[in-house]
């Protein structure tokens, strides 16, 4: 057994039935926001996978794509919710997912680019990290010009910035870590916006904070350390290399993995069917873990 393998679960978990991530299109628009979470990151998944080397052949990540601008009714969607909550400005990074791999809605660039020019929803307050998320896609768009100076003064607000003192650790902080290291190197495609005492400090405590989740049962995290582990540009250790083992030892029946306790809550609100519940509860430990794998095998595992 091997990373590949876990690959190989997870991709065809997530991608088997592309339909469980539609939008209702008959419910509400709150609740049309809430699953474009999981719609999200099916695509940027998509996108990532499609630019491996040793995945770009497969068709699949296409159909994502194309599925996803789909059911964003072609960007127009985005037009609408952004007319009705232009605080939402932060879900422009699904529309700069989709705008890399060739994706365009001129109306809709044009109604992100006048709700930049206006500080009220520019500067909303948020999380370092997620202000990281949009500032990332506005980057992508090519909207901002002073883009490297935003994202260092950003940055600087994260809990990553001040390398705490690693037993600090906190499940929230966790995933502020994660996200940070995604948005400063691209997801380990760009070059590289972390300073290198940050990058010292990660390969240092990568390995024993992905081992301490995975003894919690935190397979969510867990995963998303390992891909922070191959954001840094430089191959996996010996030790990092055999941690798909805790993984494939907790798969379910059908192939999902254990999610966190507290994960999907808003998402499940509503939900009856079974089945729904199921993969909603379950789709993001499995998605990341998807990409995980397939990130560390690009690092140097089999």
């Amino acid at each position: 057994m091997s990373y590949s393998d876990l690959f190989v679960s997870s991709r065809d978990w997530i991608f088997q039935d592309l339909s469980r991530f539609r939008l209702d299109k008959s419910a509400n628009n709150t609740r049309i926001v809430e699953l474009l979470k999981p719609l999200g990151e099916l695509t940027l998944t998509a996108s990532l996978l499609s630019g491996l080397p040793h995945l770009s052949s497969d068709p699949v990540w296409k159909e994502a794509l194309d599925f996803s601008w789909n059911q964003l009714q072609e960007g127009n969607l985005l037009v609408d919710i952004l007319k009705e909550r232009p605080d939402l400005l932060v879900m422009l990074s699904l529309y700069a997912t989709l705008y890399r791999e060739g994706y365009e809605n001129k109306t809709l660039n044009n109604q992100i680019y006048q709700l930049v020019s206006t500080p009220g929803y520019y500067q909303t307050d948020m999380l370092a990290w997620r202000r990281l998320d949009l500032l990332a896609g506005l980057d992508e768009l090519s909207i901002i010009s002073n883009i490297e100076s935003e994202m260092e003064n950003t940055f600087n607000r994260t809990w990553l910035s001040k390398c705490h003192s690693p037993w600090t650790i906190t499940e929230p902080a966790a995933y502020g870590i994660t996200h940070t290291v995604f948005y400063m190197t691209n997801y380990g495609c760009g070059v590289s916006r972390l300073p290198e005492s940050v990058e010292r400090y990660l390969l240092e405590n990568c390995l024993p904070w992905t081992r301490m989740y995975l003894s919690e049962g935190n397979f969510d995290i867990a995963a998303e350390m390992i891909m922070t582990r191959c954001c840094l540009q430089s191959n996996l250790t010996d030790s990092e290399k055999l941690l798909y083992k805790d993984f494939l030892d907790a798969r379910m029946k059908d192939g999902a993995l254990p999610c966190p306790p507290y994960g999907a809550l808003s998402l499940l609100f509503g939900e009856d069917d079974p089945n729904r519940r199921h993969f909603l509860l379950h789709y993001h430990t499995v998605l990341v873990t998807c990409m995980a794998s397939a990130m560390a095998i690009n690092r140097g595992a089999s």
